[in-house]
């Protein structure tokens, strides 16, 4: 069992590899809040009624994440 084995300790993982999980994260939350962003566009543009501050703040939003997309690709 586990329990009757001597383990070794665990180590903290490199600072590479920290920031690269970081990273890798913050890319995929901006993905998901993109793709979500774009979703509600695309539901504004069929539903019966449209608000054009809505949308105007919906693009605005899609420009920040592109650019912030941008920076933690490059």
């Amino acid at each position: 069992m586990g329990a009757e084995k001597a383990l070794e300790p665990l180590l903290p993982i490199s600072e590479f590899y920290y920031q690269l999980r970081l990273i890798t994260r913050e890319i995929e939350r901006l993905h998901e809040r993109r793709t979500a962003i774009a979703n509600q566009q695309q539901a504004l543009k069929q539903a019966m009624y449209q608000n054009k501050d809505v949308n105007k703040a919906l693009k605005e939003q899609l420009k920040l994440i592109e650019k912030q997309l941008e920076v933690m690709i490059s």
